[in-house]
């Protein structure tokens, strides 16, 4: 390269390309407006001369006025010559102003990190860009609505678009406000339309959705997706950040919007309205799938789950159900509870082979139970009580089918299956040694058999050695053996008086529990004849 001086401006002869340079004006940087106007009018001066359209910014060279300063290789311009291209332009501080100046369709490529100045306020359009925004539910929406965002756009050329940009869009907001959202539309021919926006409401769902029970734990879900906790606390299973027992319900998860919650002994799984999957507590066996052993006092995201629909807590492993309908397990495999035989622990999750289209999953301490949509059932793990409804006993691995059609909901407890029919009605088999099958006898069934007595039966849970019910009009039934002093063994379904419109069901080790329709929780043991409500600590344990 070489280089002659010309008045204030250093020319710079390439292969025979002249390019003029700056001479350092402003301390050495670049005055892009003042460039703008020079290369404008160069432009201008090309068109009058030339019938041709122009191939490259190097053509201006001997129409840019002689007294300027200006590097040209820093820009470009668009082949219709519509825009003048500042290239590293994220490198420049002053970009809005530069473009509220030049105004037109001028604009910043976030992604090409390019300045785009118009050179002529055009309308290559026979319509100017318009941007509505559209979205569902219109009314009512709250901090667990799911909103669906779409927009309608007003340009030319068969109303093809190129480009959607949205400021504050979400499909859920976590908490209550009013909140403007806003969006604008570039049509094929590089116009950006004005910005349109709208604001909405975002309210709470008043009222309680649901609970969840683990060991020595209480959970409460309320229709805003907050969540009040109370009970033990030893390893961080309540997901507030400390180790704290607590006495009274307690609100500050750190999930927002929870959907649903499962309990283990010592851990805590949560699932997200937005379907992310979190865990929290004991992490001994790897029951958290966050990769390691180690204990959580916060909910931790569960490493790979998305789009989860179901997740559920054993006593120590876990297992998730994905809208595909995939199940994934992981913790611990000391019975082949996860679905396969090849670890004995797992700290990932990790998909069982073999197993889809599931509704619903339940989990004992040593076995797994899945309905399908199909409403037959695929279960796997020990098998030494006949709690597989295969007709034998001892350990299934890989999964097997079981000769259940028309299933509903399953309930795993210790060495036992209860299942809840699409017609409400209740089938059981397994351990039977306290009753828990609800046959009047305490004899083990190998194969499915109904439980006498039961009829629109929509929930069931089960735990040691006991079970309860739920009507589709809030009756609660229960029976086995509770594991407590007090109280009988009850060989058939009995139906606990003064409960009615119960919202929902729980079990821990030797407590039954029910959600009421105000939302305030009752809790009964052994003796059914006595029903308070749950106040302390102590009722959890």
């Amino acid at each position: 390269m070489t280089g002659i001086l010309i008045g204030s401006a250093l020319v710079a002869v390439i292969s025979g390309l002249v390019i003029y340079t700056a001479t350092k004006p402003n301390n050495g940087k670049a005055d892009i407006y003042e460039d703008f106007k020079v290369i404008k009018r160069a432009l201008s001066e090309f068109n009058k001369a030339n019938l041709t359209g122009i191939k490259s910014i190097s053509e201006l060279n001997k129409y840019i006025e002689k007294d300027a300063s200006i590097i040209l290789l820093n820009y470009e311009l668009t082949s219709d010559q519509k825009f003048l291209i500042v290239n590293r332009a994220n490198e420049i501080s002053h970009r809005d102003q530069l473009i509220e100046k030049i105004g037109g369709s001028s604009y910043y490529n976030d992604e090409e990190k390019k300045l785009y100045l118009a050179l002529y306020k055009f309308k290559l359009s026979k319509v100017e860009p318009v941007a509505v925004i559209t979205y569902f539910p219109k009314d009512n929406i709250t901090t667990t609505t799911k909103l669906e965002w779409n927009h309608n756009q007003s340009i030319a050329d068969n109303k093809e678009f190129k480009h959607v940009e949205w400021k504050n869009k979400k499909e859920r907001y976590s908490k209550i406000g009013t909140y403007t959202i806003e969006m604008r539309i570039q049509d094929r021919n590089d116009n950006w339309s004005d910005w349109a926006s709208v604001e909405i409401e975002v309210n709470e769902e008043k009222g309680i959705k649901g609970m969840a029970c683990s060991a020595g734990t209480l959970f409460r879900i309320h229709n805003s997706g907050k969540v009040d906790a109370f009970g033990k606390n030893q390893y961080g299973q309540i997901g507030d950040g400390t180790l704290n027992d607590y006495d009274k319900l307690q609100r500050g998860i750190g999930v927002e919007n929870v959907a649903q919650i499962s309990g283990g002994d010592t851990h805590t799984l949560f699932k997200a309205n937005d379907g992310i999957a979190y865990s929290c507590g004991n992490n001994d066996y790897g029951q958290l799938g966050i990769g390691t052993r180690n204990h959580s006092k916060s909910p931790q995201k569960i490493w790979g789950l998305e789009q989860v629909k179901q997740v559920v807590a054993g006593p120590d492993y876990s297992a998730a159900i994905l809208a595909s309908g995939a199940v994934l397990t992981w913790g611990n495999n000391e019975f082949g509870q996860l679905g396969d035989e090849v670890s004995k622990f797992k700290e990932l999750p990790k998909r069982v082979k073999d197993v889809s289209k599931v509704k619903q999953i339940s989990l004992s301490s040593t076995h797994a139970t899945c309905v399908l949509h199909d409403g037959t059932v695929v279960s796997w793990g020990d098998n030494s009580h006949g709690q597989l409804g295969t007709g034998f006993k001892g350990k299934a691995t890989p999964p097997t089918v079981s000769n259940i059609t028309g299933a509903f909901y399953a309930a795993n407890g210790k060495n036992f299956t209860i299942i809840v029919l699409d017609t409400g009605k209740v089938k059981c088999f397994g351990h039977n040694n306290n009753g828990q099958l609800g046959m009047d006898s305490e004899t083990d069934v190998m194969f499915a058999k109904e439980i006498p007595g039961l009829k629109s039966i929509v929930k069931v849970v089960a735990s040691e050695s006991f079970a309860v019910a739920m009507s589709d009009i809030g009756e609660v039934f229960t029976w086995g053996r509770y594991s407590s002093k007090e109280g009988e063994t009850y060989y058939k379904p009995q139906k606990i008086e003064g409960l009615k419109y119960v919202k929902d069901i729980g079990v821990t080790t030797n407590r039954g529990f029910a959600l009421l329709e105000d939302g305030s929780i009752v809790k009964w043991n052994g003796n059914i004849d006595f029903v308070e409500k749950v106040e302390t600590r102590s009722i959890a344990e």
